[in-house]
C-alpha cells in the first residue's frame, strides 16, 4: 500500500456518476448537462491553476532562499556552490570551508580558504570524511543552510525521517588513498577518489526497491537504476533548480500529476518529503516511466522502439518527443510514424530530430548504462 503523500493543496475529485445521471435523458436535459460539463471543466481548469500557482509558490521561495544564501557564501568564495543533481555540498559554519561529494565522479573534496599545509589539508579531509559518513539525509536536510532560510510552514514539507547516511563507508586516507592537492593564492583543496565498492553500495542500497516497483509495472530493474543513474548519481539528496527532487528527479507538477493519480485516484502536488523518500521516490519514477511507456505510447508495437520514445519522454516530456515525428503535439500520429520505424531507426530519429542536445545525451547515456547494469545485475 503506498504511502500517502504530503500535498501544499487540496484535491479535486471529478465523479464520473453524476455524467451519467445528467446523460440518462439525452432529449430532456442536453443542456443540462452541457452546463455542468462545463462547470466541471471550469473547476477542473482552477484546480489546475492552483495546483500551478502553489508550486510557482514554493518555487520561488526556494530559489529566493538559494539566491539569499549565495549572497552570503559570495562574501567568501568568488564561485558559491549549492547542492546539486549529483553533488553534495556542504560549508562550516563561517563558510572557510566546504565539502563536495561529487557522486557522478565518486570523489570527495575538501576546499579551505587560506593556505594549509599537505599533512593539514588530510587531516581536515579525513575530519570530514568521518563526519559524512554518520551524517543521515535527515540531519542533512534540517541542517540545510537553504532549507532553513524558507518559511517555516514550507519548511515542514521537507521534514524526512531517512537514516541514509551521505557516505556509504569511512574511507580512510593513508598512503594508499589516491589523492590530489591544489593550492591558488587564496585557497587550498585536496580531492580523494572513493574506492568503486562505494558506487556499488549505493546501487545495492536501492536495488531491493527498484527491484520491488520495476516488477510491479513489468519494467527492467536495469532500466530503472539506469535513469537513477543519469538523473542524480544515487546522490540521496539530488536536487535541481527547477525544483525537482530524489533520486529519480521528479517534478511535482508535470510528472507528479500523473503518477499521483495513478497511485491515488486523484491529482496531488506532491511535498519535497515524499520526494526526498527513497522509496516513495523510486515508486514514483517508476510509475512515470510505466505512463510513458504503456499509456502515452502504447500504440507503439514494437517494444524497444517504445522504450526509446519513453526514455526520452522521462526527460523531456511526451509532447516533445511526439513533435519530432511532425508539426505538432500529436502522440497518435507520432505512434504511427514509429511503428514504420525498426529501433535502430527510431534511435537515430530521435538523435537526429530531437531539439535539445540534453534529451539526446540522457537517451544515449540511458541506453547505455541500462546494457551496463543488466550485465552488473548479472554478476550479483
Amino acid at each position: 500500500m503506498p504511502k500517502r503523500p504530503l500535498t501544499w493543496t487540496a484535491t479535486l475529485i471529478l465523479s464520473s456518476f453524476a455524467f451519467s445521471a445528467l446523460a440518462q435523458d439525452a432529449n430532456t436535459e442536453d443542456e443540462a448537462f452541457a452546463q455542468f460539463a462545463a462547470q466541471q471543466r471550469a473547476e477542473f481548469e482552477q484546480f489546475e491553476r492552483e495546483h500551478w500557482q502553489a508550486f510557482e509558490q514554493f518555487a520561488k521561495q526556494w530559489r529566493e532562499a538559494e539566491s539569499a544564501y549565495k549572497k552570503q557564501l559570495a562574501q567568501v568564495w568568488e564561485e558559491p556552490q549549492l547542492t546539486d543533481k549529483t553533488r553534495f555540498i556542504q560549508y562550516n559554519e563561517d563558510a572557510s570551508e566546504r565539502t563536495v561529494v561529487d557522486y557522478e565522479r565518486n570523489t570527495v573534496t575538501v576546499e579551505v580558504q587560506g593556505r594549509l599545509t599537505k599533512a593539514q589539508l588530510k587531516q581536515r579531509l579525513q575530519q570530514r570524511l568521518n563526519q559524512l559518513s554518520t551524517t543521515t539525509v535527515t540531519n542533512a536536510l534540517k541542517s540545510d543552510p537553504v532549507i532553513k532560510q524558507l518559511p517555516q510552514a514550507v519548511q515542514q514539507t521537507i521534514e524526512v525521517e531517512d537514516n541514509t547516511p551521505i557516505l556509504d563507508a569511512q574511507p580512510s586516507v593513508d598512503s594508499t588513498a589516491q589523492t590530489t592537492q591544489e593550492a591558488t593564492a587564496t585557497t587550498s583543496k585536496i580531492t580523494v577518489k572513493l574506492p568503486p565498492n562505494s558506487q556499488q553500495a549505493r546501487i545495492k542500497r536501492v536495488l531491493p526497491t527498484v527491484e520491488v516497483y520495476a516488477q510491479k509495472h513489468g519494467l527492467s530493474p536495469a532500466l530503472i537504476l539506469a535513469i537513477i543513474h543519469t538523473e542524480s548519481s544515487f546522490n540521496p539528496m539530488a536536487r535541481s533548480h527547477i525544483p525537482a527532487f530524489g533520486l529519480m528527479q521528479i517534478v511535482p507538477t508535470s510528472a507528479g500529476k500523473d503518477i499521483s493519480d495513478f497511485l491515488y485516484g486523484e491529482q496531488q502536488l506532491f511535498s519535497p518529503a515524499y520526494l526526498f523518500d527513497p522509496d516513495n521516490n523510486i515508486q514514483a519514477g517508476s510509475v512515470y516511466y510505466y505512463l510513458l511507456n504503456r499509456r502515452y505510447f502504447k500504440t507503439v508495437r514494437n517494444n524497444e522502439v517504445r522504450e526509446l520514445l519513453s526514455i526520452a519522454a522521462y526527460n523531456t516530456g511526451p509532447g516533445n518527443v511526439a513533435r519530432t515525428f511532425g508539426n505538432d503535439y500529436s502522440l497518435a500520429q507520432a505512434s504511427a510514424a514509429a511503428n514504420k520505424m525498426s529501433r535502430e531507426q527510431a534511435y537515430q530519429h530521435l538523435m537526429t530530430y530531437l531539439p535539445a542536445q540534453e534529451t539526446k545525451n540522457y537517451l544515449r547515456k540511458i541506453t547505455q548504462r541500462q546494457t551496463n547494469y543488466q550485465q552488473m545485475m548479472e554478476a550479483f
